[in-house]
């Protein structure tokens, strides 16, 4: 009877022991699966993830997201970049892109144009080789470029409401000052103006 029970036992830990490798190796080749070219495209965030999803940028394969928010009382606009989990914290716990949730923030505005700096994106109060990015809104329809002051020169970049994400290429510093175009290059909003009023 002993060696009975001892079959019958030996199989179902056998059966359980081939059935969670399956699920692991499921788990894997589902992670392996989930490559850089299946980035989340705009879409997809605005639908999957919480927050209004003001600018996506996609860098050396990870999304980068800007989003409008609520944090308490108080409306703020926040940068960060997606990761991809093989296990996701949410049920099921399959593989998925999710926030890496170390986000840079800034408060939410009225004013024309607002900027965030984040030095090592995704990493709080650290240093590192990443370069420096910018992020903000844009509330003025007629801006259309963001000149950055850095290396001694002007550098203009591409942006439109309702918001932005510019990476500053081979620069790992702060940034000097920073305006705000219209079409013709005319000077819509600069750093050192007074916002109207913040939003609430």
């Amino acid at each position: 009877m002993a060696a009975r029970w001892g079959r019958i036992t030996g199989r179902r830990l056998a059966v359980a022991g081939l059935a969670v490798c399956g699920v692991l190796a499921g788990l894997v080749g589902a992670a392996l699966a989930l490559s850089p070219s299946d980035a989340p495209s705009r879409a997809w965030a605005e639908e999957n993830l919480s927050g209004d999803v003001l600018a996506h940028e996609g860098w050396d394969g990870t999304p980068n997201l800007l989003f409008w928010h609520w944090d308490g009382p108080n409306a703020k606009v926040s940068f960060d970049h997606l990761r991809r989990d093989p296990i996701s914290i949410a049920w099921p716990p399959t593989p998925r892109w999710q926030w890496t949730g170390a986000w840079y923030s800034i408060a939410a505005t009225d004013a024309p144009a607002s900027l965030g700096i984040a030095r090592c994106t995704g990493v709080l109060g650290e240093v590192c080789d990443k370069p420096t990015e910018l992020f903000g809104q844009v509330n003025a329809p007629e801006i259309v470029a963001l000149e950055v002051a850095y290396d001694g020169a002007w550098h203009r970049f591409p942006v439109a409401a309702p918001g932005f994400a510019v990476r500053l290429p081979d620069f790992h510093g702060g940034p000097s000052s920073y305006r705000w175009l219209d079409a013709a290059g005319g000077v819509v909003w600069t750093t050192g103006q007074a916002s109207p009023r913040s939003a609430p």
